[in-house]
């Protein structure tokens, strides 16, 4: 499979041509710039680049198209660069952080990490679901005046305390007990 290297754009930090060459050299892997297509995705919002191994395809997040962002870059593409090589080495199989993947970053010169101590993206603010209102069903005996609470409405039920006596009274239910 040959695929030429997409020009991201031309403001991108670092030269990924010659760094996906040097990184081919590195972990034997001729051409290594020639089997894989780089991109950039406005759809990568909590991650700063996603490999696609069975497609030769690297996404990267446009944050990095950011100069002052340039060694970030490299690490990001490094790392992405690992997960292919791994995939064409082992098979889709292989642990995406695994052993094979953290020796061939080592070898390149990186730390193995998956997140980066100093985050570059912008902190997201998500609106928080409502919770799920836990219905209480209160059941209240019209004799006795004893009360039960249950998850779920219990229509059949004779309130015990009276059964014992001999007479059979059914709960009155309610869903807020103050009604």
């Amino acid at each position: 499979m040959t695929r030429k290297v997409l020009k991201c754009k031309p403001t991108i930090p670092c030269d990924t041509t010659q760094l996906l060459i040097k990184l081919g050299k590195i972990w034997g892997i001729p051409m290594l710039n020639k089997k894989l297509a780089i991109e950039v995705s406005h759809r990568l919002k909590k991650s700063l680049g996603r490999c696609i191994p069975t497609k030769g395809l690297i996404r990267l997040n446009p944050i990095l198209l950011n100069t002052k962002h340039s060694a970030i870059c490299e690490e990001v593409l490094c790392h992405e660069v690992a997960h292919y090589v791994v995939f064409l080495n082992n098979g889709p199989n292989c642990r995406p952080h695994g052993k094979e993947w953290k020796d061939l970053l080592m070898t390149a010169g990186f730390l193995p990490s998956t997140k980066l101590k100093s985050s570059i993206l912008p902190k997201q603010t998500y609106a928080k679901k409502p919770k799920k209102l836990k219905i209480k069903y209160h059941h209240s005996c019209l004799i006795c005046h004893s009360t039960w609470i249950y998850k779920r409405p219990m229509p059949n039920t004779i309130c015990p305390h009276c059964k014992e006596v001999g007479v059979d009274s059914k709960l009155t239910i309610n869903t807020n007990p103050y009604q």
